[in-house]
């Protein structure tokens, strides 16, 4: 009996893996509202400070992976539109700027985070200078704390709207340790948000859960009356 029992639980647990949703390792389209409380990186280093690397607070550091064609502070010609001066950031200062096309770079995280975002875009390789809203697609690389590739996600720059005026924000619950940029043109960043955050279950995640204990206690309940 008791053997059966356990088969019987087994089963459950098979199809429950069966219809449970797949989920993307990491989620796109996260709202700024959602990084309250985040940790805020606003580039302010100094004027056009070239470097292959360099570490800021609160656990993040910064690589350069192919040339050195970026800045990792700068003010002046780099800028994509902006909401105050075009030739300024975000927050009317010094942002992060590439102006070297295929320049790859990424950003570590000590310990790793779970919500990562940014304003900024990436125009066309053709236009670059102050104002220019050219659309252009970049892509990210997350990988967990384990440097296992997470996921790869494209994203696109609207011509439409500003560089200032575009929040990029993602979401793991898996811990992303490392985000890389790839295959992109001249590109800009400003007041990058990163945090840790604990997971909060899907609605399906609930849904499961309960209808496992729910069968669960049908089974034990089964066994106590044939006893």
């Amino acid at each position: 009996m008791k053997t059966r029992v356990w088969w019987n639980l087994g089963v459950l647990a098979g199809a429950l893996v069966a219809v449970s949703p797949a989920l993307a390792a990491v989620t796109t389209g996260v709202g700024v509202g959602s990084f309250a409380g985040a940790h805020v990186e606003r580039f302010e280093l100094g004027a056009d400070t070239f470097a292959n690397s360099h570490s800021f607070a609160n656990g993040l550091s910064y690589g350069s992976i192919t040339g050195t064609g970026t800045l990792i502070s700068t003010i002046g010609l780099y800028g994509l539109g902006a909401a105050a001066p075009v030739t300024q950031g975000k927050d009317a200062d010094r942002f992060f700027a590439v102006f070297v096309p295929g320049d790859r770079f990424g950003f570590s995280f000590a310990g790793g985070v779970n919500r990562f975002g940014f304003y900024g875009a990436e125009a066309d390789e053709s236009s670059f200078l102050p104002g220019s809203i050219s659309n252009g697609v970049f892509r990210l690389a997350f990988y967990d704390t384990s440097n296992n590739l997470l996921d790869t996600v494209d994203m696109a720059s609207p011509a439409s709207t500003f560089a200032w005026s575009q929040f990029h924000g993602f979401y793991s619950s898996t811990l992303i340790g490392r985000v890389e940029f790839v295959d992109n043109g001249y590109f800009v960043m400003d007041n990058m948000m990163f945090e840790r955050v604990t997971a909060v279950p899907e609605p399906q995640s609930w849904a499961l859960a309960l209808t496992g204990l729910l069968a669960l206690g049908a089974l034990r309940r089964r066994r106590a009356d044939r006893a």
